[in-house]
C-alpha cells in the first residue's frame, strides 16, 4: 500500500453506501475504523481512504496503519447502530517497495489476486502489474535411469 492509503472498488452497477461499516487490519478485531456518514461508493467506482483516518490518534487504540513488510485489510458491514451484518471483504497482502501499491486482479475463474501494481492510481481503474525484469523458466526434461 502506498503510504498506507486504502481504495474500496465498487463493481456493482448502484451506488454502495458503506456508511458506519468498519475497517480493520485484524479479522479478529473487526471494528478497528467505522467509516464516517456519507461514505458512498459511485456504480463501478471508488471511495479512498487516507491513513490519516484510520491511524488518527482520535481513533485511540484502534488506530492501525499497514506494514511495508506485509499486511491484512478486512471491510466489515455494519448496519446503523454498529451490529456487524455477516458481509467482510479481506486479503492478505506481502511486502511492497516504496512507491508501490496493490491492486485487485480478477482471473478467468473468478479468484481475486493482489499482485504489485506498475503504478499507483488511486481513485481510478488499476494500472497494469508491475513486470520485474528477473525471469523464472524451468526446464522439463526425462529422467534417464
Amino acid at each position: 500500500m502506498c503510504s498506507s492509503d486504502l481504495e474500496i472498488f465498487n463493481p456493482e452497477p448502484t451506488e454502495a453506501d458503506v456508511s458506519g461499516w468498519f475497517l480493520s487490519d485484524d479479522p479478529g478485531i473487526p471494528k478497528k475504523y467505522r467509516l464516517p456518514l456519507g461514505s458512498k461508493i459511485p456504480a463501478g467506482g471508488f471511495l479512498v481512504l487516507t491513513e490519516t483516518a484510520f491511524n488518527a490518534e482520535a481513533t485511540g487504540t484502534n488506530a492501525f496503519s499497514f506494514s511495508a513488510d506485509g499486511d491484512e485489510a478486512y471491510l466489515f458491514a455494519a448496519d446503523a447502530a454498529g451490529n456487524l451484518t455477516g458481509y467482510e471483504h479481506g486479503l492478505k497482502f506481502g511486502a511492497s517497495p516504496a512507491g508501490f501499491s496493490f491492486g485487485r486482479i480478477v482471473d478467468s475463474t473468478g479468484r481475486e489476486h493482489f499482485p504489485l501494481m506498475s503504478t499507483t492510481t488511486f481513485g481510478r481503474a488499476n494500472a497494469a502489474p508491475f513486470a520485474s525484469d528477473v525471469v523464472i523458466s524451468e526446464k522439463i526434461g526425462r529422467a534417464h535411469v
